[in-house]
């Protein structure tokens, strides 16, 4: 698609206008202090707290999974930094996030040249960004999203010149940047196999150099991740990233599916596999990995019972955030309100 027949502004210009949307929500935030929490912040910030307090990485709770196997490092050890520098209030971090943000649309920009894009079509990808609500909001939100973002940018221009250039510094980049989104949010945890799958594929060269190339990102990004894993392992009888991940299979996954097919609301779906979970616990006392794997039974085995509705509500969520991306975090910005439920309220 030709964009040269549209007239941008330039990047300096794009770059200057999100960074004043950002600044004024900064300010907002200074007036309205509820606003910068969302549904995770009280996690994020007692874990950054308690670490700064104690030297452990750990937060009091009553659930079955503790804080700290739940979310990854690197977002809270952001966090104790600037919380650190600064005077221990949440300003210092959210400043750093907007600086975060702006950049980010500086690197969209930097990352559609990479991939050959017209200098008109690299100021619309980076215009998009500036504009973008929800990138808007997460900068003045105690949240993972900027950070993530800014990493998520890191390696894609990363995989480019690993695709181009399939050296072992490139190689090195690519999965530091890979473990870095991991351990920010888990989310990224598969994100490893597609960029070996691209360079085994896209990368110039023979086949058994770039199966070379890609194994070794792979072992790399598994090195990377695995003394955290070990560290689970050893603390939560739970040998992975996080334990979130059997959590939203179970009541994200599996309770909206459920919900659906049998006409309930998602409250009555969530109490009905939480009493189902709790029968098959085999002991009085499980641990945190036991609970985890009993989810990611239980929650599989329900996503496969109801699974033309778990289809289509991912259907429908790709289109919603296709359409409608800023609404939950729109309701909070008019509300200066923390959001609990996140997207299960739309």
């Amino acid at each position: 698609m030709k964009f040269n027949h549209l007239k941008l502004p330039s990047l300096g210009d794009i770059v200057l206008f999100g960074a004043a949307l950002r600044i004024l929500l900064l300010v907002y935030a200074l007036f309205v202090p509820d606003f910068i929490y969302a549904g995770d912040s009280g996690e994020y910030l007692a874990l950054a707290r308690g670490f700064l307090e104690t030297g452990v990485y750990a937060a009091e709770t009553d659930r079955p999974l503790p804080p700290d196997s739940v979310r990854p490092p690197v977002y809270p050890a952001f966090l104790s930094l600037l919380l650190l520098l600064g005077d221990g209030t949440p300003f210092l971090v959210l400043l750093v996030q907007v600086l975060l943000s702006v950049g980010n649309i500086w690197l969209a920009h930097r990352l559609a040249m990479q991939l050959g894009a017209g200098e008109n079509a690299a100021c619309l990808a980076a215009l998009v960004l500036a504009i973008d609500l929800s990138s808007i909001l997460y900068a003045a939100t105690v949240m993972a999203e900027t950070l993530f973002t800014t990493l998520l940018l890191l390696f894609a221009s990363a995989l480019v010149r690993a695709i181009e250039i399939p050296n072992p510094r490139n190689i090195t980049a690519l999965s530091v940047f890979a473990a870095g989104l991991t351990l920010t949010k888990p989310v990224a945890t598969f994100l490893p196999l597609v960029s070996a799958a691209l360079m085994l594929f896209l990368a110039p060269g023979q086949p058994s150099k770039k199966t070379l190339a890609a194994t070794g990102h792979l072992v790399l990004v598994v090195a990377l991740l695995l003394p955290w894993g070990l560290r689970n392992a050893r603390k939560h009888d739970y040998l992975g990233i996080s334990t979130v991940q059997g959590f939203n299979l179970l009541y994200y996954n599996g309770a909206l599916a459920k919900a659906r097919a049998e006409g309930t609301g998602i409250d009555a779906a969530e109490d009905a596999l939480t009493e189902e979970l709790h029968a098959r616990l085999s002991t009085d006392s499980p641990t945190t990995g036991d609970y985890t794997r009993a989810m990611q039974r239980l929650g599989v085995q329900t996503v496969f019972a109801h699974f033309d509705s778990y289809v289509l509500l991912h259907a429908r969520g790709m289109l919603a955030m296709l359409v409608d991306p800023g609404r939950i975090n729109l309701q909070r910005l008019l509300s200066g309100q923390p959001s609990a439920n996140g997207l299960l309220e739309a």
